[in-house]
């Protein structure tokens, strides 16, 4: 995986980075009378990896801009540091994790929002950091035990985490803005940066906003032969549509999906606007349970198990230089999760029920139930939101809110997805441009809110594409934003149809939803190897999870009812799978039953 790893066992073998340096990417190492450091790098990026001057170096994984968005290699980057001090690094633009030594003092450092996710294990006996929380784990020779805590969120939440632990005991993300000092005495850790919105608002400009999004975009296009990611969504579509047209030709649009979905046909179809070279990739339901996208979680943080299929497709794209994602920027600026029942929050408490109705995976007294009594979980719910409301609520619960996203959401499903894609394929985003994101903070939140700056920014970006239907409505995005909601609510109702048929037929009449690039609710109702995997892994006799955490006619009751087309279940069936996969990793039994 790409990343740099660092162990203060002096007997690190190099073979460790060996094996974690296939598909095309190489290694360097480097040790001290104290540590070994190394960085994994695609093939022919050395000088931006590593560089040494006297008795300095520093190794970088990612890509570093300076403030005028003019890439730096690893030796300019080095000779700036030299000249202007550590707090040099605090400053620039880009994705990046930085290992430094300078005059004798070792430093790791990692860009603003953190993109280049990497973990650490410090205690008394060791330090190691690594990409992933299992290859910390791996360089520190340690077993892999569960944090309970961690599991425990993860199944009652759809998005968050528990603080910085990971699943892995003792194995914490670093986050972003970070600063640590190592040595063998201590570890000095420090933020240079946190996610705060402006106390003086800017006055919205769409055409300023366009003018820097584009020039956040086509800085990172920086070389021929890349791959970029296009879905049925908006913000792949704005990014294509930022892109300008001599750099057209240095892209190929993929996308992954199952076969007619409405991600590949709307993506094909924006593709065919710009004359993309556009490359479809289809995606089996089967593909979910294959060793490699299985063998992608036992390294990884929490995590659903469909994560696994980005394996197969982003190996496929392996003689790309690197692949350009334009994950989220409905969340940054699009602002989708800053609804209106949450601007009428005005008490603590309404905020704490606002918490638990958007973010439970199921109600409370059903989550309840599902969690026996003597399980070994020390936290329940309401400890639980208490502990995450205390010390980071504020007076402006929407801004509130909007910080709790951006650093537990963001940080637990976008950022850590694209960890798991760089153990195949060198990943960058113009998404979290340092530019781009200091005007959205800038912007009033409340603009920002359901999509109302959205609309006029993507609408003027590539008016073109804002014709081809947007997946999520199935309208155009040059319908007025006021309709998206009613759309969404019309196609979810079209979609409990589907059920409802499957129901009072008892499955005869099948029609498949192909909304989304997967479709794990009706891959649970009707492909049999997904059903075959739900029995492995919740109502079997090898279940974990079933024996010491869950009552087994709680679930039973959750997949009956799912699985009869009453109800759907997928959030929360799905989670519990996922879970059941770490702790057979943390008990060394095979994944899942092929047969």
């Amino acid at each position: 995986m790409l990343g740099i790893y660092c162990s203060s066992k002096l007997g690190l073998s190099l073979d460790f980075l060996r094996e974690n340096s296939s598909n095309g990417f190489d290694f360097f190492s480097l040790r001290s009378s104290e540590f070994t450091v190394g960085v994994v790098f695609p093939h022919d990026k050395q000088s931006y990896a590593h560089s040494e001057l006297e008795e300095d170096w520093l190794l970088m994984d990612g890509f570093a801009f300076d403030v005028h968005r003019k890439r730096l290699t690893a030796r300019e980057l080095l000779i700036l540091v030299r000249e202007n001090g550590v707090k040099y690094l605090h400053q620039l633009n880009g994705e990046f994790f930085v290992s430094l030594r300078i005059k004798g003092r070792l430093f790791f450092i990692n860009d603003f929002m953190g993109q280049r996710q990497h973990c650490v294990l410090n205690d008394e006996d060791d330090f190691a950091i690594a990409p992933s929380p299992g290859l910390v784990l791996e360089l520190a020779k340690r077993e892999k035990k569960i944090n309970h805590n961690a599991l425990f969120v993860f199944l009652i939440t759809r998005k968050f985490r528990y603080k910085r632990e990971t699943i892995w005991e003792g194995c914490l993300a670093i986050e972003p803005s970070t600063e640590m000092e190592v040595s063998s005495e201590k570890v000095i850790l420090s933020r240079y940066w946190r996610y705060e919105h402006a106390s003086s608002k800017s006055r919205l400009n769409i055409g300023s906003l366009v003018d820097l999004y584009k020039e956040s975009v086509n800085s990172r296009i920086l070389e021929s032969n890349i791959s970029l990611t296009l879905t049925g969504g908006l913000d792949s579509r704005s990014m294509i549509g930022a892109v300008s047209p001599n750099k057209l030709p240095m892209l190929k649009g993929v996308t992954m999906g199952i076969h007619g979905c409405d991600e590949i046909r709307f993506a094909s179809e924006v593709a065919g606007k710009l004359g993309l070279s556009y490359h479809p990739f289809h995606l089996s339901p089967e593909q979910a349970f294959e060793t490699e996208s299985l063998e992608y979680l036992r390294h990884e943080d929490i995590d659903l198990l469909i994560q696994g299929l980005w394996s197969p497709f982003t190996k496929a794209l392996k003689d790309s230089s690197y692949l350009l994602h334009g994950l989220d920027l409905d969340v940054t600026l699009g602002g989708i999760y800053l609804n209106e029942d949450l601007m009428k929050v005005n008490s603590q408490g309404e905020f704490k029920n606002f918490l638990m109705v958007e973010n439970l995976r199921l109600p409370q007294a059903r989550l309840e139930n599902l969690i026996k009594d003597d399980s070994a979980f020390e936290l329940d719910i309401e400890t639980y939101f208490n502990e995450l409301i205390d010390g980071t609520v504020e007076g402006d619960y929407a801004e509130s809110y909007d910080k709790m996203i951006m650093s537990q959401s963001m940080n637990r499903v976008i950022l850590q997805r694209y960890r798991g894609i760089r153990q195949q394929q060198e990943t960058l985003s113009p998404m979290y441009d340092r530019h781009l994101m200091e005007y959205i903070l800038s912007l009033d939140l409340r603009d920002r809110a359901s999509y109302k700056v959205f609309f006029p920014f993507i609408n003027k970006l590539c008016p073109d594409l804002c014709e081809v239907p947007y997946q999520r409505t199935g309208l155009p995005p040059k319908i007025p934003f006021q309709f998206w909601k009613d759309a969404q609510r019309l196609d979810g109702q079209r979609e409990e149809l589907y059920r409802q048929i499957a129901l009072k037929s008892k499955g005869r009449n099948y029609l498949e939803y192909k909304k989304y690039y997967t479709n794990v609710d009706e891959w649970m109702r009707f492909n049999k190897k997904w059903m075959a995997a739900t029995s492995d892994l919740l109502q079997s006799d090898k279940s974990i999870i079933r024996e010491t955490l869950i009552n087994p006619k709680e679930v039973d009751r959750l997949i009956n009812e799912h699985q009869r087309h009453e109800r759907s279940n997928l959030g929360i069936l799905h989670t519990l799978m996922s879970a059941e996969i770490f702790l057979r990793i943390s008990e060394s039994q095979e994944l899942i039953n092929h047969e």
